[in-house]
């Protein structure tokens, strides 16, 4: 029989900004310049009034955003940049000392014919410029490289977290040079269990084994303009995750070889027929695959406890009770602990949601695999930053969590087996946070095994 292992695992949250496929940043610097374009005049259902407003949001032309030292004339705001021009997405939130939160969580979306082809999410001051930098990073020879914008028309969609409050423009990015753009045609795509090099066609299946992950792979024809490519997967009408999004750009399309790929999003895999729907989002060009998924075994693994926590412990370690908190300020990393009992399979996950006055602000699936025994015990990430406060890209100034009542929630999928726990951040105003104590864990009562 299979030895049960109790294990107290800790999921580190957001990645790290700049592995975003967008960077923003900003100044604390007051301003009163008006933005080019009027309130959206329409609210969203269901959600509060916000005394915060968006003053500004437009579009500037600026490649050396991330080290500007003056705030962006918003009178120099286009309608209309050319491709390769490096344009910057700027917003400035009013100020307001009376406001719950002297920050505020922060979604931009740039949409194109209607589909996000970039989400970024933000922490930002009241009162301060945040900019949102348009352009996608993606595998190259010799490392990570960086492609601008495609030419098109686009839309700008920013909203304040857990509010109505949210602003809109359009912009268009012209063609160099006065060319005509030819952008991409989807030319084969298939379902395979795994990612291979090369023509993948020969792997391509239509039911995806109990031990897979399934996976679309796509090759396209190139017309000279790089193309957004979509994925948007569904089971029973109902889709499943956010829309996934690839740039096709030179390098990669001229390539005969090369293929492109998405992966389905964590879910509870249940038996049964699914859809991916691939489009090019410049020409509405369209390519839906449907396939089956085999059932997996029950889930053997269970989740014991949920708690939020100032600090991590060490690998292996046991955390002692005290560390343990339902109260932090805007300075601080909160981590979740959470204690399983199991092991996790392939197509199982642990998910944790974060939500901020009943709104989702962060989502994670951690995979089985980085949960097992035979990885280690007291799983940690200290590379990638739980829920915390950063500074600022452009000048170094510390945002803070935006203060407000807070939910974790860790899931365990294909179960559904959920925990939660609740706590508070409170409000912080000022550039100095205030050290944190440091709580030694008890130690870890045996080494863990390594893979």
């Amino acid at each position: 029989m299979k030895r049960t292992v109790l294990r107290v695992t800790y999921c580190a949250l957001f990645a790290i900004a700049c592995m975003a496929m967008a960077c923003g940043g900003g100044s604390d610097k007051p301003s009163s310049n008006s933005s080019n374009e009027a309130p959206s005049a329409g609210a969203t259902a269901g959600l509060p009034p916000s005394k915060v407003k968006f003053e500004q949001l437009g579009v500037l032309a600026d490649s050396l955003a991330p080290g500007a030292k003056t705030d962006p004339d918003a009178a120099k705001f286009a309608t209309s940049v050319v491709e390769k021009s490096s344009p910057n997405i700027w917003y400035k939130l009013s100020d307001d000392n009376d406001a719950p939160s002297h920050s505020a969580w922060v979604d931009v979306d740039v949409k194109q014919n209607g589909t996000v082809i970039q989400h970024q999410r933000q922490i930002a001051n009241l009162g301060a410029w945040r900019f949102v930098t348009l352009y996608w990073d993606y595998g190259c020879t010799g490392g990570a490289c960086r492609a601008a914008f495609p030419p098109g028309d686009y839309d700008i969609e920013a909203k304040l977290l857990g509010t109505s409050e949210k602003r809109m423009l359009k912009f268009t990015i012209t063609p160099e040079g006065g060319k005509t753009p030819a952008p991409v045609k989807l030319d084969n795509a298939g379902i395979a269990p795994a990612i291979v090099n090369g023509n993948p066609a020969a792997t391509f299946v239509t039911s995806i084994r109990a031990d897979a992950l399934p996976r679309v792979a796509y090759h396209v024809t190139f017309g000279d303009t790089p193309g957004w490519v979509t994925a948007t997967w569904s089971s029973k009408s109902k889709q499943i995750g956010d829309v996934q999004t690839n740039l096709i750009v030179p390098e990669q399309a001229n390539k005969p070889d090369f293929w492109s790929w998405f992966t389905m999003p964590a879910n509870k895999y249940e038996a049964g027929e699914y859809n991916v729907d691939l489009l090019v989002t410049a020409t509405g060009e369209k390519r839906s695959l449907k396939f089956n998924v085999e059932a997996g075994p029950a889930q053997a693994a269970r989740l014991l406890e949920v708690h939020t926590a100032p600090q991590l412990t060490s690998k292996g370690a046991t955390p002692v009770a005290n560390i343990f908190a339902s109260k932090f300020d805007g300075w601080d990393t909160i981590y979740p602990v959470f204690l399983l009992q199991g092991d996790l399979g392939t197509r199982e996950y642990a998910g944790v949601q974060w939500k901020y006055n009943g709104t989702v602000v962060r989502e994670d699936w951690i995979p089985g695999s980085l949960l097992k025994d035979s990885t280690t015990l007291g799983w940690a990430a200290p590379t990638n930053p739980a829920l915390t406060s950063r500074p600022d890209l452009r000048t170094g100034f510390p945002v803070p969590l935006p203060a407000g009542d807070y939910e974790a929630t860790v899931t365990l999928l294909p179960s559904g087996e959920s925990k939660a726990t609740k706590f508070m951040v409170t409000k912080v105003i000022g550039a100095t946070p205030t050290p944190a104590p440091t709580r030694a864990p008890a130690a870890a009562p045996g080494t863990p095994s390594a893979r």
